[in-house]
């Protein structure tokens, strides 16, 4: 029997036939007190039939003292050489260590356990939550194999690795993502070595605090104290906004603009706000790009916003409206944005013509939004010349092509950059898209189903890109 184990014997008709020196410390009972006595006088009630029949469960035993002891039970059969039974070795967790892993399972913060070679051993049900899967997905993989690699992940298998070398604690914080979370969140973590009794490394254990609404608050309480100090040094509304302007970027956005009423600007008395759109002066913006800041309406224009844009509806509302690519709304109040802007116009205006001469008016809504997208992106991160191609075979394809040979990438989605979202827009609008490097330079390609009305087939090898004969290359 391992030291410290409670145990005992139990023969075929219910006597004791063996006792350890860790069942005497938990009921309080000698071996000679129990030995040769029926087992059942040890209960302080009857065992649940559910544990009866699967021979394990909280069993009520009853301590020398008269107190009540609930001890977690589990009875393993012995048989005899014929096969039939002689009787149960009984073994008794200490009193806690069911409540303990139940703590463990239900605790708020994600726990887990790791041996010392970062593979799971344990994770408990907040672990699991994060990572998306159930504890048996997990059970027995390499950490690093169940992460994607980016550099907190590294960070983390190098702090398991750290515990498990040198058996001492790790605390940390890190803004990492997890498989089942949609941003970044800000974790405290906390590792420990595990040993055994004799001191011996066994495994790492790991418990991640999710302190990101701390974090947020306390950027939120940074912001205003900012905000207070930073905007309305003057009376000048003009100033104010650029003040404004300056606390939102860089740093919460990459474009901000400030957009006012005319009464606002002329000091009358504000009037009803119309159901439908509305004219607003810009009186301020700003942008992460140094000289061109994306902007279709200049500072001291007016642009006219139809009452499905968001600045419309947030004035008739009286709150603030989050709009993202994807909603109808959104996308078309964009395509109008884009259609205004002096970057990509000519290009807009072939594509129409170009669709109107094949008869796919119906695509052209889509078609015009993407050219304006991807030439945008050409201007901003390219470099001259930029040719754009229109191809109709089972798809309608838009390629445009730079002299940059450096490889797009899909950027994160900015609501109010009005001169163009980049790639994110285009991968919702279209089926597939793609780049490919050329002798001079890179093309972007995006592929549009054609309308199902339309059954046109060109020549075989019409538009078709030189190299593999793929009119996409690669991507």
């Amino acid at each position: 029997m391992r030291h410290g184990a409670a145990v005992a014997i139990i023969d075929a008709l219910g006597t004791v036939t063996g006792w350890s020196e860790g069942a005497r410390r938990l009921t309080g009972h000698s071996a000679e007190d129990v030995v040769g006595r029926p087992a059942a006088r040890l209960l302080a009630a009857d065992p649940p039939d559910d544990v009866l029949a699967e021979r394990t469960g909280t069993v009520a035993l009853r301590h020398r003292d008269g107190h009540r002891v609930d001890a977690a039970l589990t009875a393993c059969p012995v048989t005899g050489a014929d096969g039939r039974p002689t009787g149960f070795v009984v073994t008794a967790d200490p009193p806690g260590t069911t409540l303990a892993a139940e703590a463990f399972e239900q605790a708020s913060m994600s726990m887990s356990v790791f041996d010392l070679e970062q593979r799971y051993l344990r994770a408990n049900d907040a672990a699991c939550k994060v990572m998306g899967v159930p504890e048996s997905a997990l059970t027995g993989r390499f950490f690093a194999d169940t992460v994607e690699e980016a550099e907190y992940n590294t960070g983390f298998l190098r702090h398991l690795r750290e515990v498990a070398e040198t058996g001492r604690p790790v605390r940390y914080e890190s803004f990492a993502a997890a498989p089942a979370l949609n941003r970044e969140h800000l974790w405290s973590l906390e590792m420990w070595p595990l040993h055994t009794a004799s001191g011996e490394l066994t495994g790492v254990a790991m418990a991640a605090f999710d302190s990101s609404e701390q974090y947020w608050a306390r950027r939120r309480l940074a912001l205003l104290n900012e905000a207070s100090t930073g905007i309305g040094t003057t009376l000048d509304v003009a100033r104010t906004a650029e003040e404004l302007i300056d606390v939102l970027v860089p740093r919460y956005a990459d474009f901000a603009s400030v957009n006012l009423l005319d009464w606002v600007l002329g000091g009358q008395e504000p009037p009803m706000i119309p159901d439908g759109g509305g004219v607003l002066h810009r009186i301020a913006h700003g942008s992460t790009h140094a000289g061109d800041p994306g902007a279709a309406v200049r500072v001291g224009e007016t642009d006219f916003h139809p009452p499905h844009s968001p600045p419309a509806r947030a004035l008739r509302e009286g709150r603030a409206v989050l709009s993202q690519a994807g909603e109808p709304d959104f996308t078309e109040w964009l395509a109008e944005r884009n259609a205004r802007s002096p970057q990509g116009r000519p290009y807009r205006q072939a594509a129409g013509e170009r669709l109107t001469a094949w008869g796919l008016e119906e695509a052209a809504f889509v078609t015009e939004l993407v050219v304006s997208e991807l030439v945008t992106n050409a201007i901003r991160y390219g470099e001259p010349p930029i040719q754009l191609r229109l191809i109709r075979d089972r798809a309608l394809i838009c390629e445009v092509s730079d002299a940059s040979s450096t490889a797009p990438h899909l950027r994160r989605a900015h609501a109010y950059d009005e001169g163009g979202r980049g790639l994110l827009l285009v991968a919702q609008l279209t089926q597939r898209w793609g780049s490919r490097q050329t002798g001079r330079g890179k093309t972007i390609w995006a592929e549009q189903a054609l309308p199902a009305s339309d059954h046109w087939r060109e020549p075989p090898g019409f538009g078709a890109s030189p190299g593999n004969g793929n009119p996409h290359g690669g991507t």
